[in-house]
């Protein structure tokens, strides 16, 4: 099964002040009204494994370990698959929450709430941060309305 996950500020390089956090049905909303979607209901069991961000010459990668830790990497045909992030997962109200461990320090701008999406029901299912990843969403749809986000 093809899992994708959409960090897309870590590709876009936006700068600025942390977005606001929007709950998550105004989210989905604001998602829905740019593109076809549905959410699907996300168990634990349904969330553990890999999930990517990419494909292309930069990604990201979303490991959801069993033992309810989790790593993120980063990689790009110049930069080997490096370590960005970790900490623990959970499920909770519909959405993937991420908690970083006490020793990660760095303030890199990161997705840390994720929908499980769907577009149509043979597409792959896709998780959705956010903060980060929404903003660049709505930002880029707005701003390029005819390039079709659906």
């Amino acid at each position: 099964m093809t899992r994708v996950f959409l960090l897309g500020m870590a590709v876009l390089g936006l700068q600025g002040p942390l977005p606001s956090t929007c709950e998550p049905q105004a989210c989905l909303a604001d998602i829905a009204q740019r593109t076809p979607v549905a959410q699907v209901p996300v168990s634990e069991a349904d969330a553990v494994g890999q999930w990517t961000d990419g494909p292309g010459l930069t990604g990201s990668e979303l490991y959801l370990f069993p033992d309810h830790t989790f790593i993120v990497t980063h990689w790009g045909c110049l930069e080997p698959e490096t370590i960005h992030d970790k900490g623990r997962w959970s499920v909770a109200g519909g959405l993937v929450l991420l908690t970083p461990d006490s020793d990660v320090t760095w303030t890199e701008r990161r997705d840390r709430r994720f929908l499980a999406l769907r577009n149509a029901a043979d597409q792959p299912v896709r998780l959705m941060g956010l903060d980060w990843s929404f903003e660049a969403f709505v930002s880029l749809v707005d701003a390029e309305p005819e390039s079709g986000a659906g």
